[in-house]
């Protein structure tokens, strides 16, 4: 199906789309509280250096064990949206690996 590209920037078409997949994808799901852990770990007046450094630190731990766990993806049960909502709104019989990234950080 030819369909001219001006079509696509005028909102009046839609590109095609592609054939559902034949089999299901299944991905290794955790989420971390990012939000709780820098309250754990920074102190109150924790300047914007801390603070950088505190959520680098984090992400390795995450990464170390999201790799040693062969995770597809570990999102941040804490992050809000642009529209300061929740992103995740329920996350039943996902691994929560919160306090194995504290206990990695604090060790």
């Amino acid at each position: 199906m030819d369909i001219p590209p001006s079509n696509y920037t005028t909102g009046t078409l839609s590109p095609p789309r592609p054939a559902a997949l034949s089999t299901p994808v299944t991905r290794a799901i955790a989420v971390v509280d990012v939000e709780r852990l820098l309250a754990e770990l920074l102190p109150d007046a924790a300047s914007p250096d801390t603070r950088a450094q505190t959520i680098r630190d984090i992400q390795r731990a995450t990464s170390r064990l999201a790799a040693a766990r062969n995770l597809d993806l570990v999102f941040d049960s804490s992050g809000k949206s642009l529209n300061k909502v929740p992103v995740i709104s329920s996350a039943a019989g996902v691994a929560d690996l919160t306090e194995e990234v504290r206990h990695a950080l604090t060790e």
